[in-house]
């Protein structure tokens, strides 16, 4: 009897093995372990869900995911019927010529988006659809043309250059003044998160809004426009023509303004990142040299929004393997520091006294996440910002390191010789 139910867990024991391996693995890290079997999908349960998409053509597969609610994070399906759908799309694409429109191919991307699923060669044959399908791109597929950028950004697909080509095209297609101004704050916002909002794109997209249309407009969305505005400014290093423009300044006040009347008003609910990105836009907007003309209401403004609170985990803050890493050489080379210090709104990885901040970069700084390892890759808006708030404003010393460069370091030696080269303390510490 038990020889037999040992037989009937055959198919399962690599994922037991996979799951008691990282039980194991955070145990030793000293990290909190919700561990729950249900994390790694048995075959024995998923093989009649695999064999009905086995069975399916390329448009029934994609209307089952759109249909059976497949394209929301909380509906479940094995891994097995993940790697079946994209052997089929892919083997159709070797053996004929599938073309996608644009709402097929935005379910694609939302599927494999929130799984973070697909080969290299997968996303790659996907990225040619996606630009193929951008090319005759309608006002009408605004909607869905956003949520497949969305779903490239969730699952890392696609590097800067890529998304900038995805915008150009998109915009000589569609004239702005035909995009919703939901759908242009939607672009302004995730285009800054990726980094990747040429000047040129942000002031077509920008000083296209209508100015009297904000009221179909979220409040968190107007804080996404006054963040696009912010992140221009951080990736400019030279003079910031674009904020001579009298057009792009008035836009800017009202906006401000508009966000303002409505904390005092209605106080709409604004999550954490949608205050942050508040209280980093003003800090960054009118912090520079620029003359506005409504003073009294833009002063008011900016006070409401300084009042708004950001609440950070403070307790038990979860740290990286490559964080933990470079603290225990630290460690070693014994040099005062403080980890996980709380500093304005931020929380920092390594404080050196007085003022010196070390920022660990790891893949989720950059865009293209995991594709991120080499030294061309570019950091994402909300890490261009944080670096530019500490470094600019607050006036703290930035030291910053990438997980590409600390993984070319072998040994403690090379390791404690890098660490002393970014901090300047070769002299001092004799390496």
């Amino acid at each position: 009897m038990i020889s037999s139910s040992f037989r009937m867990l055959a198919p399962c024991r690599s994922y037991l093995k996979d799951a008691l391996l990282a039980k194991k693995f955070y145990k030793i890290a000293d990290k909190q372990v919700h561990f729950s079997l249900t994390q790694y999908p048995l075959r024995m349960f998923s093989t009649k869900e695999n064999e009905i998409f086995r069975a399916l053509s390329v448009q029934d597969t994609i209307n089952k995911l759109v249909d059976e609610g497949y394209l929301v994070p909380t509906k479940r399906i094995s891994h097995e019927a993940v790697n079946t759908v994209e052997q089929k799309i892919r083997k159709e694409l070797s053996i004929t010529d599938l073309k996608f429109d644009i709402k097929q191919l935005s379910a694609l991307m939302r599927f494999f988006g929130l799984r973070e699923k697909g080969s290299a060669e997968f996303h790659n044959i996907l990225q040619g659809k996606i630009l193929e399908t951008f090319k005759s791109i309608t006002p009408e597929d605004c909607s869905e043309a956003i949520e497949i950028i969305q779903g490239m950004q969730v699952a890392n697909f696609a590097s800067k250059s890529h998304y900038s080509e995805l915008l150009s095209i998109l915009l000589s297609n569609i004239e702005a003044d035909k995009i919703n101004a939901n759908h242009k704050i939607q672009l302004l916002s995730l285009y800054s998160e990726l980094n990747c909002l040429s000047q040129e794109a942000f002031l077509t997209l920008f000083k296209s809004l209508d100015l009297f249309d904000l009221t179909a407009v979220d409040t968190s969305q107007l804080i996404d426009a006054l963040w696009a505005v912010a992140l221009q400014i951080c990736n400019d290093q030279s003079r910031l023509e674009f904020l001579d423009d009298t057009d792009v300044l008035n836009r800017i006040e009202v906006i401000t303004v508009e966000i303002d009347s409505r904390l005092s008003n209605s106080k709409p609910a604004l999550t954490p990142r949608s205050k942050l990105r508040a209280l980093e836009s003003i800090a960054i907007i009118f912090s520079q040299d620029v003359d506005f003309k409504t003073r009294n209401e833009l002063f008011k403004a900016i006070s409401t929004i300084n009042k708004l609170g950001v609440s950070l985990q403070h307790n038990n803050p979860r740290t990286s393997y490559l964080q933990d890493d470079i603290n225990a050489v630290l460690n070693v080379m014994k040099i005062p520091l403080e980890t996980e210090k709380v500093i304005s709104n931020y929380r920092i990885d390594f404080f050196l006294p007085p003022r010196t901040i070390l920022e660990v970069n790891g893949p989720s700084h950059f865009v293209g996440g995991k594709k991120s390892n080499c030294e061309d890759a570019d950091l994402d808006g909300k890490t261009v910002i944080k670096n530019y708030i500490l470094k600019k404003i607050l006036l703290h010393q930035l030291v910053t390191i990438t997980h590409f460069e600390w993984y070319a370091q072998k040994g403690l030696t090379e390791k404690k010789r890098f660490l002393s080269e970014k901090l300047g303390l070769s002299e001092k510490l004799g390496l």
